[in-house]
């Protein structure tokens, strides 16, 4: 059975009722409502029926009557909190301890950075601090996060002592050696004025102190509770804040009521519901050129902090893509394919759906031109890289060449109506690059001159080619027939058989046959 109108946890010296407000006259309350009360299990419920205390920052703060009373080998401190920026860090809670013999005062305090990392501060005044620091982005603006700090000491085995930091019930910090030490004086919201640091702003919500250290399957269930005291074991001190009224904030499982100073009252509630992860945005596919572009991938994620992403390329983690984001500096060939990311919370995990990096065409070995020999087969080679697949289309003096549609241009025993300037288009479904025209030049056959009277034919077997010789190279018509020559091999020497008192010859190779007088 389930009573909704009231929940009446018991402290030492009150009743409170659902609205928070103190029952000051125990006559005035209805007999039969304690009764019943009394008859019935505490009903633990969602935290949504709670409050919070809202603080503006740098003037606000609650100050406890009394100093926490804690064993020196352990304790847990918990909390909600939902900041209002994180344009600045904020103390949320500060306990100052002590003067030693040097008039040095202790201090220890919480809170968080710029970056959203959870932070927990202690030393002395004027010494330099020791830090426990979570990970970054743990702290998200406008969000609820519950916080909770768990020390544990032990004088039979290690660790002797540890300090653990959870947020929203996952561990994100442990193992260092630490002890909260008695304290003087302890605020909500702000820290001491010799300090010069910020205090908080945004609200703080269902504030609990422990003379045990909770396990972390404890922090994960209670942190959603409204808590009987009466129930709970090692629970000393508990403000749920939902008195709505004057300047006190109730201790629930003691006396340490805190007083309010320029803190308001809110009914903000502490406790929304954990949310493991939700991708509400994907990860867009790009298309980017060699070595000319950045690619950054994000993915937009629902989740409750902390939050772990990992990012895959073809289904294989990325070492170190560890963030929301994932930046490729000038991308390459290597880096094309598939993208995806797994986000993933103490409650769960989703996946992203795969994005595509694609890349532009490029010629990555153009045509760039080639003088061949008549009558020898010749290839004409293009190199094309990108995102396939890739057509290609060959031109010769910007006309389309029939069936010229692979990499390779081949011709069979070239002719000197092959030569001329050739050019090739390559496309793909991301684009087209065009190779600038080439000249392909078709000699009559390699000729190769020596110290002797005769040349070397580099030509092709059963081909006749003609020899002619001038003794004037100014004149262009002064060439005549010597000898028709039909290679045998592709390499024939042939001699000049003149008298060494003939004027000097010049020398050039024709296709034969040619009129020899």
């Amino acid at each position: 059975m389930k009573l909704d109108a009231f929940v009446l946890p018991f402290t030492r010296s009150r009743l409170v009722r659902s609205d928070t407000r103190p029952v000051s006259d125990w006559l005035s309350v209805c007999w039969g409502c304690l009764l019943l009360s009394l008859l019935l299990p505490f009903v633990e419920r969602r935290s949504e029926a709670s409050g919070s205390l809202y603080f503006n920052g740098p003037s606000t703060y609650a100050q406890f009557a009394e100093p926490f009373a804690l064993p020196a080998n352990q304790f847990t401190l918990e909390f909600w909190c939902r900041p209002d920026s994180l344009n600045q860090s904020g103390d949320l809670f500060h306990q100052a301890g002590d003067y030693d013999f040097n008039d040095r005062q202790s201090y220890v305090l919480l809170g968080f950075q710029a970056d959203g990392h959870f932070y927990i501060v202690w030393g002395w005044s004027d010494l330099d601090p020791v830090n426990a620091n979570s990970p970054p982005n743990m702290i998200i603006p406008l969000q609820w996060h519950h916080v909770a700090v768990t020390e544990t000491m032990s004088l039979v085995q290690p660790p002797f002592e540890n300090l653990c930091i959870y947020v929203n019930g996952a561990l994100v910090y442990s193992n260092l050696l630490w002890q909260m030490g008695d304290g003087a004086v302890q605020w909500l919201g702000q820290s001491i004025p010799q300090l010069a640091r910020t205090g908080f702003a945004g609200d703080i919500g269902e504030f609990r102190i422990w003379n045990r250290a909770l396990s972390q399957s404890e922090i994960q269930s209670k942190m959603v509770q409204i808590l009987n005291p009466t129930n709970e074991t090692g629970l000393a001190g508990y403000w749920r804040f939902t008195e709505g009224t004057g300047n006190i904030a109730h201790d629930l499982a003691g006396t340490n009521n805190a007083t309010i100073y320029g803190a308001t009252w809110s009914s903000d509630l502490p406790g929304s519901p954990l949310q493991p992860p939700a991708i509400t945005q994907q990860p867009a596919s790009q298309t980017v050129s060699l070595h000319a572009s950045n690619v950054v991938f994000g993915v937009g994620v629902i989740a409750s902090t902390p939050r772990v992403f990992q990012w895959l390329f073809s289904g294989t983690n990325i070492p170190g893509a560890t963030s929301d984001t994932l930046e490729i500096t000038n991308a390459r060939l290597q880096d094309l394919g598939s993208y995806s990311v797994v986000v993933s919370n103490w409650l769960g995990s989703a996946t992203s759906s795969n994005a595509t990096l694609s890349m532009y065409p490029f010629l990555s070995a153009p045509f760039t031109g080639t003088t061949v020999i008549w009558g020898k087969d010749v290839t004409l080679t293009v190199g094309a890289a990108g995102t396939g697949p890739f057509n290609y289309q060959w031109y010769k003096d910007s006309v389309a060449v029939g069936g010229a549609t692979n990499a390779t241009l081949n011709f069979t025993g070239i002719q000197f109506t092959n030569g001329g300037m050739y050019s090739v288009v390559v496309t793909s479904p991301f684009g087209s690059v065009t190779n600038a025209p080439a000249q392909v030049v078709v000699n009559p056959s390699g000729v190769s001159i020596a110290i002797y009277t005769g040349i070397t034919i580099d030509g092709v077997v059963g081909l006749t080619y003609g020899i002619q010789s001038s003794t004037d190279l100014s004149n262009t018509n002064g060439w005549r027939g010597m000898v028709n020559v039909t290679l045998s091999t592709p390499t024939e020497l042939w001699f000049d058989v003149q008298p060494a008192n003939q004027p000097q010859r010049y020398y050039r190779v024709v296709p034969g046959p040619i009129s020899v007088p």
